[in-house]
């Protein structure tokens, strides 16, 4: 695998590096080519062969070098990449969250959700789907997380939507009711 790294060197960043590597060396990613950038903006895509993920530098995991929290999100971005479907980015962290809960990675994920939820930022219809998805996510493998989430989602929900059909499809999320999915996400944020 030829790895490429792109990003300005200081403390936060080496310890995104260090983290990334970690994972490569022990973990069951295949790509033939992969960049890791750190910059002003999140995103991860495969162009041409090559997968790229970029880390926002101003994500409060890498600000406040919470190692935990860095390997989490680089580990989800990696899921992202191997499992990539396309439908919503929402609808896609549906199944990516629930492939990484049958993989082990339930408390690490709690972890992120849950951290990400007392960050806020919340704002119109999108931000309370998103605000959602963990609970949606752990609905099916842990109820007391699930829970947990549900409450502090619905503390930062400042103005109610009426998104219940989303929801209803996302908790009961399948490989026929994908497709549904996206059609109700679509339909909910025009």
């Amino acid at each position: 695998m030829h790895v490429t790294k792109i990003y300005e060197k200081d403390a936060g960043t080496r310890l995104v590096s260090d983290i990334f590597d970690n994972i490569l060396v022990n973990g069951d990613f295949k790509f033939e080519s992969i960049e890791l950038h750190v910059r002003d903006k999140a995103v991860s895509f495969i162009d041409d062969e090559k997968a790229v993920i970029c880390l926002d530098y101003n994500d409060p995991f890498i600000r406040e070098m919470d190692a935990r929290g860095i390997r989490i999100l680089l580990v989800h971005e990696l899921f992202r990449l191997t499992f990539k479907f396309d439908v919503p980015k929402h609808v896609e962290d549906v199944i990516i969250g629930r492939e990484m809960l049958r993989r082990g990675y339930g408390d690490e994920l709690l972890y992120l959700y849950y951290n990400r939820l007392l960050q806020g930022g919340y704002e119109g219809i999108e931000g309370c789907v998103r605000a959602n998805l963990p609970w949606i996510i752990f609905s099916k493998h842990d109820k007391y997380d699930s829970e947990l989430l549900k409450k502090q989602a619905a503390k930062i929900c400042g103005k109610k939507f009426d998104c219940r059909r989303l929801f209803d499809v996302l908790v009961d999320l399948s490989q026929k009711t994908i497709p549904k999915a996206a059609e109700e996400y679509t339909k909910l944020v025009k």
